[in-house]
């Protein structure tokens, strides 16, 4: 009989962490960056913001390069309660655009980083990741905080790719007969079938479910 291919997560399994632990982590950041009274005001400012960025990621794995890039009123829309990000076709992998509200849970606290901690970083312009040193914060390090924080934090580097894989096991573990959840949020594309228009309606419903297992989870 031939052998089944493994799913990508299945393959380094040793590496993969669930995507409400990897919540809970950039949660728990948020509070300390909040609440720590005896960092720096800028240090504080780091933490939420390193702890958004995660958390942010967990909700909603989008490739590193789309996260890196986000910026405020453009790929980071307020519409009505919700954040929402929005990426044109030209600007996503597989050329399809991608809009994905962000989930009510973090609302409260891009709300706060946007009115007060990310003020305190110099010439943040609309980055929505600033650096302690102006302007946005460069790719490879958005990449880096992420993977390092994951390492010191949890004992495993989880690079923002693995973050995709993380969503795929975690989809898997909690509702493995609603896999096709998985598909549609990470947007991947079935060789087998060519669409000439990208079916909106179904990536956002399963980009809702998503974040309801999430909850879910969270809640447990």
């Amino acid at each position: 009989m031939r052998a089944t291919r493994p799913l990508p997560w299945q393959a380094g399994i040793h590496r993969i962490v669930s995507s409400d632990r990897l919540l809970a982590l950039g949660l728990e950041l948020i509070r300390r960056g909040e609440t720590s009274n005896h960092l720096t005001d800028l240090a504080r400012a780091r933490l939420v913001r390193d702890g958004l960025m995660i958390a942010l990621l967990a909700l909603c794995p989008i490739r590193l390069r789309n996260l890196a890039e986000l910026r405020i009123g453009r790929q980071l829309r307020r519409i009505g309660d919700t954040w929402w990000i929005i990426l044109e076709a030209a600007e996503t992998k597989s050329e399809r655009p991608d809009e994905r509200p962000v989930p009510e849970i973090l609302t409260s606290h891009i709300d706060r980083w946007l009115e007060h901690w990310r003020t305190l970083f110099r010439n943040p312009d609309d980055a929505f990741w600033p650096s302690t040193k102006g302007g946005s914060l460069a790719y490879t390090y958005v990449g880096h905080i992420i993977t390092e924080t994951t390492r010191r934090e949890l004992g495993v580097a989880v690079n923002p790719h693995l973050f995709r894989d993380c969503a795929v096991y975690t989809v898997a573990t909690a509702a493995g007969d609603r896999m096709g959840i998985a598909s549609g949020l990470l947007q991947h594309t079935d060789e087998r079938t060519t669409q000439k228009h990208y079916n909106k309606g179904a990536s956002l419903g399963a980009v809702r479910r998503y974040q309801q297992i999430l909850d879910q989870l969270m809640r447990d």
